[in-house]
């Protein structure tokens, strides 16, 4: 049972919490990291966390929409990390696979392109 507290953005973000043991939870995009930190009265805690994530940058002329999925899992499942309309779309992303779905406008037709993302790498990709 976790007690949250809400912080805030970028890299110097402070905040002011009592004494004990917190888990500091850092997302950014679809990745997401977690480390214990131990307060303690009257002293300043600094805590680091590496979010083990890459870029995917995508390219799409005359794309209507791109959305971005996992590639199917040993049961078939498949998750939706992110969309967005237009012919670009950048996410941040663990590490992995993944699937790109390109939809047109007024077209039955979706092109899927396959996509590897490394950890503090950039992935580009243009489906045409």
């Amino acid at each position: 049972d976790r007690k949250n507290f809400n912080g805030g953005y970028g890299p110097d973000n402070r905040m002011f919490v009592p004494e004990g043991d917190y888990t500091l939870v850092a997302r950014l995009g679809q990745a997401t990291a977690e480390v214990p930190v131990s307060v303690k009265a009257g002293q300043a805690t600094e805590a680091s966390v590496i979010l083990n994530a890459g870029v995917l940058a995508i390219a799409a002329p005359g794309a209507y929409r791109i959305d971005i999925r996992t590639v199917k899992n040993i049961s078939g499942d498949q998750k939706d990390m992110s969309g967005n309309y237009g012919t670009e779309h950048q996410e941040t992303l663990p590490p992995g696979d993944y699937e790109v779905v390109v939809t047109y406008e007024g077209r039955d037709e979706k092109k899927i392109a396959k996509a590897t993302v490394s950890a503090d790498k950039r992935t580009e990709i243009t489906v045409e």
